[in-house]
């Protein structure tokens, strides 16, 4: 399973805004495009989306521009969903990509699983690993405003028979306040050491809805894509620091944002 630690995409989450004096009860339409700049890494990311007449996503691509190096290099990612016509509930996905660095394409296909409020609880890779049992299933469980994520492959160390096999490898906790994500920690296997590989904490939120937020699909897969650093369709809200300021449309949308420091993200609706 191809796990992406971008910054870039950590950054998108971590957008803000100043509250406004005026509340926004909520917004209609859905995202098709989302852009974000960031001068400062001379960078861009890119999301794309498309959705089924139920509100279900069926396609979402990833890209990211990174000059920085002064290299153009390009990364992106790209998820097909075969949609449960009974439940509206994807039940599998085509992953593609490709890795600038490593000059690397990859495809993979996965099968999903949920529990009886329709939260995905499973995804299980079935074809195109470049390691076999690398990364084989990730297991997402519930409890009261947190979300943690098991990746488990073949090449867990077991720390009592000092031997490699099947087990968890990756614990990723998405921690929430009020349905907004306060804080996600992610945590490899390094022998028989835990390491963090990566962290953030939002500090505060604002009454602005977020764009990406879909009752339709956030309740189900939103951890899916947060597992993988790409997108926050599960916060209900926009954060509230940093100074960012947002803007809308004359119908209550919210269309773009700016920080002080030169980022900024725009929102195209389909």
């Amino acid at each position: 399973m191809k796990k992406l630690v971008l910054t870039l995409g950590i950054v998108t989450l971590l957008f803000s805004c100043k509250k406004s004096s005026s509340v926004l009860s909520g917004q209609s339409g859905l995202v098709s495009s989302n852009t974000s700049y960031f001068p400062s890494a001379q960078g861009k990311t890119v999301t794309n989306l498309q959705y089924n007449t139920g509100q279900q996503i069926t396609h979402f691509s990833w890209y990211d521009y990174d000059t920085s190096g002064g290299v153009a290099n390009q990364d992106s990612v790209g998820y097909d969903f075969t949609i449960n016509a009974t439940t509206n509930l994807p039940s599998s996905y085509i992953m593609t990509g490709w890795e600038s660095s490593l000059s690397n394409s990859y495809a993979e296909t996965h099968d999903l699983f949920y529990d009886g409020q329709g939260r995905l609880i499973k995804d299980t890779t079935i074809t195109g690993q470049s390691n076999p049992g690398d990364s084989a299933a990730n297991y997402f469980g519930y409890s009261t405003n947190r979300i943690i994520v098991r990746e488990y492959s073949m090449y867990a160390y077991d720390t009592v028979n000092l031997t490699t096999g099947w087990g968890c490898t990756t614990v990723d906790t998405i921690n929430l306040v009020n349905g907004n994500i306060v804080d996600q920690e992610e945590y490899d296997q390094n022998n028989a050491d835990w390491i963090l590989n990566y962290s953030y904490t939002i500090n505060g939120y604002s009454d602005y809805p977020n764009p990406l937020y879909n009752q339709n699909f956030s309740n189900n897969i939103a951890a899916l894509f947060l597992d993988a650093n790409l997108m926050d369709c599960l916060s209900k809200n926009l954060t509230s620091e940093d100074g960012v300021h947002w803007v809308t449309d004359p119908s209550g949308k919210v269309i773009s944002g700016s920080a002080p420091t030169g980022e900024s993200t725009f929102y195209t609706y389909r």
